[in-house]
């Protein structure tokens, strides 16, 4: 009697634990339900998914438990919901960078009608640009008041570079009846005054603001020469041979390499700087060898600039069917970083102070290459965005164009 008693009793906990197991695999089942559907709520991308689902600790064994045990287990689990939710929004908000358009300022009315943005001064306080139908002729403005400070500068005026204190602009001109472009110089608030030499292109050296580099070419033999903005007598710096005719010269930040981008014509002449440049080659200034980094080819050479950190030289390319592209090398390696296929045509383009990414206009378009970090977004809008330059502090000054009339504008990130 007392082993059918003690069979009974056995008989009864088990259905007991039994009912008490089947409870917790219901409520773990339920359990998994919600988090999957609170998940599937929140759209991230499958790498953040694993992010989170790594950071989770393992899941432990369910074991029996009384219902005052169950209902603090249950409390807990919805905090761990809450958490996790939190988490995943939190994560969600650092995995995008969000820009928002925070200021527009009237433009002069030679650039609010078709001009096109060329240059910004190293401080970031003056601007070069180019009225529409125009070509050689430049302002200069501030970007505080660019209407009142609107000047005209330059004409007949090829590429320009900044003093490093962004006070004045070295250019090569060629005014009627030259047969080769001239050197002259720009300081911020007056017209441009010849120094006296003649000179295929110039550059700024970006650590010295007392010295010009500019270049003279005699068939395949390239001089490069140094001389100060007052124009004391020019000297001597590098002879090498270049079998093309170079029409610019462009520093990186660091003052160790310099680009000449040049034109398969090979006599230089005052008319060469209409042609299109087709090669790019990178001198290192402190070995003085020279390496043809872009050969001709079946296309031609836009705009050029060196990135931020001074090893990435990016350039535009168009082929003979109007498509571009726009390439960056890792000069160093001697390869290429990347390149970006554009829909539509090219209207600026600028690096991130950091070098985490690059920011261009697709057809009018803002659009952004990152090589780290967050995913970009700007403020969707049907106004024409171009001529983009990432600022020092994180804005980005571009042309914001509406019922054909533009302003500077600056996106900030949010």
């Amino acid at each position: 009697m007392n082993d059918q008693h003690g069979e009974g009793t056995g008989s009864h906990s088990y259905d007991n634990s039994q009912q008490e197991q089947n409870k917790e695999n219901m409520f773990d089942a339920r359990l998994t339900h919600v988090l999957q559907t609170q998940a599937e709520r929140i759209h991230f991308t499958p790498q953040l998914r694993n992010t989170i689902i790594q950071r989770l600790s393992p899941r432990r064994k369910a074991v029996p438990r009384r219902r005052l045990a169950l209902a603090s287990a249950l409390a807990a689990v919805f905090l761990l919901i809450f958490s996790l939710i939190t988490a995943l929004l939190h994560l969600g908000q650092a995995a995008v960078q969000q820009f928002a358009l925070t200021q527009t300022i009237a433009a002069p009315a030679e650039l609010a009608h078709g001009g096109q943005l060329l240059s910004l001064d190293p401080t970031e306080h003056h601007l070069v640009y180019q009225p529409m139908n125009q070509p050689g002729v430049m302002y200069v403005a501030d970007i505080s008041n660019p209407v009142t400070s609107n000047f005209l500068a330059m004409r007949y005026a090829h590429d320009v570079d900044w003093s490093p204190d962004g006070s004045q602009l070295v250019t090569t001109v060629s005014p009627t009846g030259t047969t080769q472009p001239l050197l002259a110089l720009v300081r911020v608030g007056q017209y441009m005054i010849p120094l006296g030499k003649d000179a295929e292109a110039a550059s700024w050296s970006p650590i010295s603001p007392q010295q010009i580099i500019y270049a003279t070419q005699t068939g395949d033999q390239l001089s490069l020469w140094q001389t100060t903005p007052s124009g004391h007598a020019a000297q001597a710096l590098q002879t090498v041979q270049v079998a093309l005719s170079v029409q610019r010269l462009l520093w990186s930040q660091d003052g160790q390499k310099l680009a000449l981008i040049a034109a398969q014509e090979n006599t230089p002449s005052a008319s060469l700087q209409s042609l299109p440049a087709q090669a790019i080659y990178v001198m290192d200034a402190r070995t003085n060898t020279l390496s043809e980094v872009v050969r001709p080819g079946n296309f031609t050479i836009g705009t050029v600039g060196w990135s931020p950190s001074k090893h990435y030289l990016t350039y535009e390319q168009s082929d003979a069917q109007g498509h571009t592209t726009l390439h960056t090398l890792a000069v160093d390696q001697h390869k290429e970083l990347f390149h970006i296929t554009l829909q539509k045509k090219l209207l600026g383009w600028s690096w991130a102070p950091d070098n985490h990414a690059l920011v261009y206009s697709d057809g009018g378009t803002l659009r952004t290459y990152t090589l780290s970090g967050p995913t970009i977004q700007f403020p969707q809008t049907l106004a024409t965005e171009c001529y983009p330059f990432w600022l020092k502090n994180g804005r980005i000054l571009y042309m914001h164009i509406t019922n054909g009339v533009g302003k500077l504008a600056f996106l900030a990130q949010k």
